[in-house]
């Protein structure tokens, strides 16, 4: 499988990863809210959230390794941990996968940041303003229409 992990002693170890409980289920507010370089919710994207299980008798800190999608590499993402009472962001980086260290286990995350909030609006380059155009366009179909019923009149005559 893809998933590398290694213990203190550099010896490699395998996890696996199995549902999360519910009661501590990783929110984007709270993705957002234990992560300073996230502004809002909007910004989250959870990419996986799992209970993270070693063998028994695995010596800690352990280095876990994580692959990233591909739709997520060129984007800031984060490992979080589940540190028994709150959520914490144990990693951050870019690219194809990301290691983070713990020094226990339990349930972590894999969250990308998206850039909903702080893309800016496109410029056009068009600055002129809307209702001096709509005001020549009234002016315009105005005139042609005084024109079409000054040829009627004259047909008529």
């Amino acid at each position: 499988s893809d998933l590398k992990a290694v213990d203190k002693n550099g010896k490699d170890i395998a996890y696996t990863l199995d549902n999360v409980d519910e009661k501590i289920i990783l929110t984007k507010e709270k993705a957002a809210e234990v992560n300073d370089k996230i502004d809002s919710p909007d910004q989250v994207e959870i990419l996986w959230q799992k209970d993270i299980v070693v063998p028994d008798g695995t010596a800690f800190p352990a280095t876990l390794t994580f692959a990233v999608p591909k739709a997520y590499r060129d984007k800031d993402v984060f490992v979080y941990h589940y540190n028994g009472t709150d959520w914490e962001v144990v990693a951050e980086g870019k690219g194809s996968e990301i290691s983070a260290r713990f020094d226990s286990l339990s349930p972590g995350a894999l969250v990308a940041k998206t850039n909903t909030t702080d893309t800016p609006t496109p410029s056009t380059g068009d600055n002129n303003n809307v209702f001096l155009w709509a005001g020549i366009c009234v002016v315009a179909v105005a005139a042609a229409a005084v024109t079409v019923i000054a040829g009627k009149k004259r047909r008529e005559d």
